[in-house]
């Protein structure tokens, strides 16, 4: 899965995130305000074996929030 989007860059290196850019398959790229929560997605070792031709896999993996990234980045807005 490739994306394009015409400007990569939406902040400033050494302040903090005023916006993000959303990304879906089949939609065009989406600027949105302020900083996206810290996430990342757990892919069980045996959805490996379900995978197509290109890799991908029906069913999606699950979302994992790490709170206390997500904590300590409010707490650094005060």
């Amino acid at each position: 899965m490739v994306f394009e989007v015409p400007t990569p860059i939406l902040n400033g290196p050494y302040d903090e995130p005023q916006w993000h850019g959303r990304l879906m398959e089949g939609e065009p790229p989406e600027k949105r305000p302020g900083r996206r929560p810290a996430m990342h997605w757990f892919e069980p070792p045996t959805r490996r074996e379900e995978q197509d031709e290109k890799g991908t896999c029906e069913r999606p993996g699950t979302r994992i929030e790490p709170k206390l990234t997500n904590l300590t980045r409010e707490h650094e807005k005060t």
